[in-house]
């Protein structure tokens, strides 16, 4: 299945580039788009649909203790309602 795995930032600037600098080049999800605004720093994430969920949830660790919020989604869904 092709698709996309998504994991979209903000928080305060410096903590934001501290987790990104952290990111080892060998990390499948790349920084897709980075922004900033009235002090709060965005970012999102991008890597394809098979990321292994270990460098996913190292990723939302990561961030977390560096006080980010951080949302993970997926196109396409992985995850739908059943009809």
């Amino acid at each position: 299945m092709k698709g996309f795995t998504f994991i979209s930032l903000s928080g305060d600037p410096e903590q934001l580039s501290a987790f990104i600098n952290q990111i080892p080049a060998s990390n499948s999800m790349k920084v897709e788009a980075r922004a900033e605004s009235n002090g709060v720093a965005f970012a999102r994430l991008r890597g394809g649909l098979n990321t292994p969920y270990r460098d996913i949830g190292g990723l939302i660790y990561a961030a977390q203790s560096r006080r980010l919020a951080v949302t993970m989604t997926t196109d396409p869904l992985i995850c739908e309602e059943e009809k």
